[in-house]
């Protein structure tokens, strides 16, 4: 979206009263724009799981039972080498196809964030990646040390290589710092009791957003390295899309803002 200038607010207006901006924060809701391509990333997160458990179930039932897929025989009694590969290949490729739908399952929760209101339902919503991800890996490793076709050395290879790729696309799923759509609310009233809009500003590097993008015509310290190009102009909603998820520690001040009250801010921001 490109750079627009915020509109200036009197320094008198009034803010909203606490208990309205309570409840106006419990109405907040998305835009059918993106509640629509949440929509979407959620149907596709789903697709890639639902493949990715149907890899694993492949892996458990028919790569498994044969520990020397490839050879007549294997001497030792152990499996052979092609089952090896297949079977760390299989773990990889599930591994890859989980991950990338817990990340749009995640950038689907930044565009429709679900409600709080209820902590287990808000957890499950969130954290769904990790539990999909335990339901994709955690049969398999477990079969994989009771395979009786496989030697102690290949257990323990399978098994530790399934453990690191669990291990680290359940980190790569979890949402550390979930948002709920109450958060959204709270977060666009602060932009509006502030600026008087819903009008805030980012740049690609970090994770927080800026009530101006320049006061008293300098630019303000966190974009001084930055082109204006890449100074993005938008929403709170769209910023927090953007994996921005909280306005900086310096929103006001760097702005010239007093927390709490709505204060006039230049009118010479990049367009």
């Amino acid at each position: 979206m490109a750079t627009k200038k915020p509109s200036s607010s009197s320094a008198s207006k009034p803010t909203k009263p606490a208990t309205a901006k309570a409840e106006s924060a419990k109405n907040w809701q998305p835009t059918a724009e993106a509640k629509g391509k949440a929509t979407q990333l959620r149907i596709i997160a789903f697709i890639l799981w639902l493949v990715a458990i149907g890899l694993e179930a492949f892996t458990i039932f028919w790569v498994l039972p044969r520990p020397a897929l490839g050879d007549a025989a294997t001497p030792d009694g152990s499996a052979s080498t092609i089952f090896m590969v297949v079977l760390i290949g299989a773990i990889v490729v599930i591994g890859v196809i989980a991950l990338i739908g817990s990340l749009m399952w995640k950038k689907a929760g930044r565009l429709d964030p679900p409600s709080e209101a209820n902590k287990v339902t808000f957890f499950l919503k969130t954290q769904l990646g990790v539990i999909m991800t335990l339901i994709a890996f955690v049969p398999l490793i477990i079969l994989i040390f009771l395979n009786k076709g496989m030697s102690k050395n290949q257990k323990t290879l399978a098994g530790i290589v399934g453990i690191v790729v669990l291990l680290l696309v359940g980190v790569g799923s979890a949402d550390l710092a979930p948002v709920s759509s109450e958060d959204m609310g709270n977060q666009t009233d602060s932009a509006i009791s502030a600026i008087g809009s819903d009008s805030v500003y980012w740049v690609p590097g970090g994770n927080v957003y800026h009530y101006c993008s320049d006061y008293n015509g300098k630019i303000i310290p966190a974009f001084s390295r930055s082109d204006v190009t890449t100074i993005t102009n938008g929403t709170v909603a769209e910023a927090v899309a953007a994996n921005k998820k909280r306005p900086s520690m310096y929103a006001y001040s760097e702005c010239g803002l007093t927390e709490g009250s709505v204060a006039e801010l230049p009118t010479d921001q990049p367009s």
